[in-house]
C-alpha cells in the first residue's frame, strides 16, 4: 500500500508567504536616484551663483584699489572702501548683509524677515523698523546701503554722488 503524501491544501491549510514591506522596487530606486540627481544639480547651481557673487565682489575690490592707487590715495583707504562696498538691502542675502558694520547673522535674518513680511524697503530709514537696528547702528551703515542696484552704478560712476 502506497501512502500518498497529502499537501497542506488537502487539509484545508493555507500558508502564505510573508510580505516584505521594506523592499524597494526598481521604479522607487530610480525615483530616489532622480531626486538625488536633482538636488546635486541644484547644489551645483547655488555654488556657481555664490562663486559669481564672490568674483564680482573681488573685481569691485580690485578696481577700487586700482583707482585709489591711480589717484594717489593710499591702498589702506581703498581696502577699507572695498570692505564697505554698497549693499542692496532689498536683494541682499545673509552673507551680504553681514558684511555691513554691526550686522550679524541674527540681524541679517531679521532684515530678510522684515522684507518678506512687509515688502521691499522704500526708504533707507525704514531699516530702523527692523528689530535690533536703532539710530546708532543705522547711522553707522547708512552710507553702505542702497535700495536698488541703479544706486550702486550711479555711486561707482560718480565719486561725488551721495546716496
Amino acid at each position: 500500500m502506497e501512502h500518498e503524501r497529502k499537501s497542506d491544501a488537502d487539509y484545508g491549510l493555507k500558508i502564505e508567504k510573508p510580505y516584505r514591506k521594506n523592499r524597494l522596487t526598481d521604479s522607487q530606486i530610480l525615483q530616489i536616484l532622480l531626486v538625488f540627481l536633482c538636488f546635486s544639480v541644484c547644489a551645483l547651481f547655488v555654488q556657481q551663483a555664490l562663486y559669481r557673487n564672490a568674483a564680482q565682489q573681488y573685481e569691485i575690490a580690485v578696481s577700487a584699489v586700482s583707482v585709489s592707487v591711480g589717484n594717489s590715495v593710499s591702498v589702506q583707504t581703498a581696502t577699507e572702501e572695498a570692505l564697505h562696498a554698497l549693499v542692496n538691502v532689498n536683494t541682499a542675502d545673509v552673507t551680504e548683509l553681514c558684511s555691513l558694520s554691526g550686522i550679524g547673522e541674527a540681524k541679517a535674518n531679521a532684515i530678510i524677515d522684515y522684507r518678506i513680511n512687509n515688502g521691499p524697503f522704500t526708504y533707507k530709514e525704514e531699516l530702523m523698523k527692523v528689530s535690533g537696528i536703532g539710530e546708532k547702528l543705522y547711522a553707522k551703515i547708512a552710507q553702505q546701503i542702497v535700495l536698488d542696484d541703479s544706486e550702486i552704478t550711479t555711486h561707482n560712476e560718480d565719486p561725488s554722488y551721495v546716496g
